[in-house]
């Protein structure tokens, strides 16, 4: 059987502390013409050796030079999405992107305040150890078993802590837009971000804003992926 040659490549970026290998199983759930490309940033997964960078434009040159190097040739369509800090670094590297004269054709954010909205007041990146540690098991996204291993949090805290520091030292960028249609997907039940926060994404784009809300926390990538990626389908197939 002949496959459909994929008319656009998704690149998938991770949310703090996350591997490319988050996004595995989106390769069977999606369309055959939608390509599914996971990002790894240095420091993790398949990138473990490389420091991990700990200011942000030097982070988006990585990642834009990533896509780009992913793509067979300049006019070849693609498109982001980025969960929670994944969300920032999505929507900076498709600006980065279009000022270089290759943009998106869809952005997609998900579980991350607007950037217009000010820096986070208390960071929790600055948490002694135990408490960082007590604050990632109460949110979810790391497994019990990964935070009670010392060796292994020895290692990823550092990397978790960088990402977590350049999400909250990130906003106040009111006029920050990119020029392609923009899809934002939040829940009421996110723990870390309201759905006004997430909603006011709706004003970062001069083109279309699409917003979906969903059940599920705040990583309901993984909770309610199979309803995620049919709205995610719809809009990069439309």
């Amino acid at each position: 059987m002949t496959h459909p040659t994929p008319a656009l490549r998704l690149f998938c970026l991770p949310y703090a502390g996350g591997a490319g290998r988050i996004y595995a199983d989106w390769r069977q759930a999606l369309p055959a013409t939608v390509e599914v490309c996971p990002v790894e940033l240095p420091g993790r997964g398949t990138r473990f050796t490389e420091p991990v960078h700990t200011a942000l434009e030097p982070l988006i040159d990585d990642v834009a030079a990533t896509v780009t190097a992913g793509l067979d040739h300049p006019g070849q369509p693609y498109a982001l999405y980025g969960h929670s800090f994944g969300a920032v670094v999505a929507f900076e590297t498709a600006r980065r992107l279009h000022a270089r004269g290759r943009p998106p054709a869809r952005l997609a954010v998900a579980a991350f305040r607007s950037p217009g909205m000010p820096p986070a007041a208390s960071p929790l990146s600055e948490l002694p150890d135990a408490e960082f540690r007590r604050f990632l098991g109460d949110l979810g996204g790391t497994p019990r078993v990964l935070l009670e291993d010392e060796a292994f949090m020895e290692l990823m805290l550092p990397v978790i802590r960088a990402d977590f520091h350049l999400a909250e030292t990130y906003g106040n960028r009111p006029d920050a837009r990119v020029g392609c249609p923009l899809v934002i997907f939040g829940s009421a039940d996110d723990q870390r971000f309201t759905l006004p926060e997430v909603r006011g994404w709706t004003h970062h784009t001069t083109a279309s804003a699409t917003f979906h809300q969903l059940p599920g926390d705040h990583f309901f990538l993984h909770s309610h992926r199979d309803l995620l990626l049919k709205h995610l389908a719809t809009e990069l197939t439309s």
